[in-house]
């Protein structure tokens, strides 16, 4: 309904079947969503780390791109909370760009 009214949609997803679900439902932008950050006065105690999140991320991705291949994808939460997480992030995501 969202998406007929020509609004941008970004909805979470947290596993490869609902990224593969909001995309094909027509969301413009499906953000893999990695959990609660860790530390601070209310974050998790427990938590993947970066590692884990990149191969959930892409997971995530290829299932989006499947249903869509327009669809943007984005990642939040987790352990990716500071400048140098979301670096480590983005340079893994250039090295398996380019492995395919």
């Amino acid at each position: 309904a969202a998406r007929d009214m020509d609004l941008l949609t970004t909805p979470y997803a947290f596993n490869p079947e609902e990224a593969h679900t909001m995309a094909r439902a027509g969301a413009a932008i499906v953000v893999a969503h990695l959990g609660l950050t860790p530390g601070g006065n209310i974050g998790a105690e427990t938590a993947l780390t970066l590692d884990q999140c990149i191969t959930s991320i892409d997971d995530m991705a290829q299932a989006a791109r499947e249903a869509n291949p327009d669809v943007i994808v984005l990642c939040h939460g987790g352990p990716i909370s500071m400048p140098d997480d979301a670096q480590y992030v983005i340079r893994a995501f250039t090295e398996i760009r380019g492995k395919r």
